[in-house]
């Protein structure tokens, strides 16, 4: 009887806690989730590199759009990014950018692709790309890090779509990282207009290695890199506004 009554204590005390609980898993994934705008509606992106597709769900989590990416054999994937319809084009298909490496050969190739993997554009020595508004219409700048020896090459393309006004994106970071590349320390710049926000850095696979709050007190983060591997990283904030564009730093 007495271990009956302890049984029933425990049970009401575990339902009296779930019951106050105010966190609650949703979903997980052993693939990186990225929150996305598509059209302006929130979603979720998921690249799977083992099986090269580009899933993107809706907050339901139905699926709203999977892609087979035609990945060329003997490659891997670095990053997909900018899934989006007339950004690159005027035609209402949806389209997205793909930087990947030949592991033999070690070529990076930056590609714009249409959801039937037909190219819009193929770019060599493009590992990432960020697009924004200009008075004279949309631009793209892409990016390439060189680790050795440590050199950036950018370029800037005119695009023949449009950027829509309801792009996720918080204002681009407005200062880059410095110095860079850095050995035992670096700062990095970031906007930021909301009461709080996530700082994450990932490293040149895609993988995120950390994250750290941050506030619209200060415009920059002090990282010590002593303790990280040499290669190239991005960082990104995110926060309730959206997502500001990758910036790039290199740890030799």
């Amino acid at each position: 009887m007495k271990k009956n009554i302890i049984l029933f204590g425990l049970l009401i005390t575990m339902v009296l806690f779930s019951a106050k609980a105010q966190v609650a898993l949703e979903t997980s994934s052993t693939q990186f989730i990225e929150v996305i705008k598509v059209d302006g509606v929130t979603k979720y992106q998921i690249v799977d590199r083992e099986n090269k597709i580009l899933r993107v769900y809706n907050f339901d989590h139905t699926i709203f759009d999977e892609i087979q990416i035609p990945l060329e054999a003997g490659s891997f994937i670095i990053r997909v990014s900018d899934y989006s319809s007339k950004l690159f084009d005027k035609d209402d298909e949806y389209e997205y950018f793909m930087g990947s490496q030949n592991l033999s050969t070690y070529k990076v190739t930056g590609t714009i692709f249409n959801k039937d993997g037909s190219e819009i554009i193929k770019m060599d020595s493009v590992d990432a790309i960020e697009t924004f508004n200009t008075p004279y219409g949309p631009k793209m700048r892409t990016s390439f890090f060189q680790t050795n020896p440590g050199w950036i090459w950018t370029r800037i393309y005119s695009l023949g779509g449009t950027i829509q006004s309801s792009d996720n994106r918080i204002e681009n970071v407005s200062e880059n990282p410095y110095p860079n590349p850095a050995v035992t320390g670096i700062t990095l710049p970031y906007y930021l207009t909301d009461s709080q926000g996530e700082l994450y850095i990932y490293n040149s696979s895609g993988s995120l290695i950390k994250s750290v709050k941050v506030g619209p007190d200060f415009q920059e983060i002090v990282l010590d890199v002593s303790e990280m591997n040499p290669g190239i990283y991005t960082y990104k904030v995110v926060s309730s506004s959206g997502e500001s564009q990758g910036k790039k730093f290199l740890v030799r």
